[in-house]
């Protein structure tokens, strides 16, 4: 991949990571089941490891 694909993508992980975390503090706020609070972790889990290691090939 390219740096700029890299950057894109990046960027774009960056948005969705954000997006999974306010839905996991909503999640925790209203006292959600915990199946779906677990589901939501999960997905910030994956998009983070997904991230960091987009991360470290564009060596940011």
């Amino acid at each position: 991949m390219q740096t700029p694909d890299l950057q894109a993508e990046i960027a774009a992980l960056e948005i969705q990571l954000k997006h999974f975390e306010n839905l996991l503090d909503q999640s925790i706020i209203n006292n959600e089941v915990l199946a779906k609070t677990k589901l939501i972790l999960h997905e910030v889990k994956k998009v983070s490891e997904k991230l960091n290691e987009l991360k470290r090939l564009n060596g940011i």
